[in-house]
């Protein structure tokens, strides 16, 4: 039989979360003095509010759980999360069936780019931020579940990315927290740059966002029906190859490039098999 309070306590976390992430829909709206803004505020509060206590009840709750259970939380997470994320889909001005809002943040959820959403440069700047970001949040939430959610139940979240044969990661990598701290990091600060550079060449400062967002991702949203192609700007294109090559390399190869050994990334076989293909 499973063990419920676990599985609550960890999507009360993941609906507190959401309903945090929707602040920058929110902000958004409010920055382009839109009424659209109301269509967060309600979500905000009932996740916060549902989300909170089922964190508050369950905090003290022995985590002791097996295997299969963890598993079938992090598959229950992304689930959750994929629902809770279509709801703005829903209420705001874009009017998507349940279907299609649910296809619509399954994709930006899990970068896949595909959309059911046509005349995009007419929507609300909130939802196009909205899809913009649950694609940079996909990009790296495998990531931080794998390596965070299952060790925090006492489930070796790194054996995930455990090779057969030698790991070179083992000795250089010994704390979990502090693997997500340096890929938060690594991430966050090439998806600043990524902005900086599409602002400088040509871009607004809304579309260098959202743009960065999907880029570093490699998820392939645009605030335009054409996307790229709108801006006309061969410096542009080139911007988002090399940091969506960059967004593909493998984050633990990434930490352990910053860890002064530049040449670690060129040591790896799957970075070799990568280029070379």
């Amino acid at each position: 039989m499973f063990n419920l309070k676990p599985i609550a306590l960890v999507c009360g976390t993941v609906i507190c979360a959401v309903g945090f992430f929707l602040f920058i829909p929110l902000i958004t709206e409010l920055i382009y003095k839109t009424e659209s803004w109301q269509s967060y505020a309600v979500p905000i509060l009932l996740y916060l509010i549902v989300g909170g206590s089922l964190v508050i009840t369950n905090k003290n709750v022995d985590l002791k759980i097996s295997l299969k259970e963890a598993f079938i939380i992090t598959v229950l997470s992304w689930l959750l999360m994929t629902f809770l994320c279509a709801v703005p889909f829903l209420y705001t001005k874009v009017n998507l069936g349940l279907v299609d809002a649910l296809f619509e943040s399954m994709s930006g959820v899990t970068t896949t780019g595909a959309t059911v959403l046509s005349n995009i440069e007419t929507l609300p700047r909130g939802i196009l931020i909205w899809r913009s970001f649950l694609q940079w949040l996909g990009g790296i939430g495998i990531v931080v579940i794998a390596l965070f959610i299952l060790p925090f139940l006492r489930i070796g979240g790194m054996q995930l990315f455990h090779l057969e044969g030698d790991d070179p990661y083992d000795k250089s990598l010994p704390k979990i927290s502090s693997v997500i701290k340096k890929i938060f990091t690594i991430y966050s600060i090439l998806t600043i740059l990524l902005i900086f550079f599409y602002y400088i060449f040509g871009m607004n400062f809304f579309d260098s966002i959202a743009h960065s967002f999907t880029t570093i991702s490699t998820g392939g949203f645009s605030t335009y029906d054409d996307s790229f192609a709108n801006f006309n700007n061969n410096k542009i294109l080139v911007i988002a190859i090399i940091f969506m090559i960059l967004g593909s390399l493998p984050f633990l190869v990434l930490v352990q490039t910053s860890r002064k050994n530049l040449f670690a990334i060129f040591k790896d076989h799957q970075i070799r098999v990568f280029f070379y293909c």
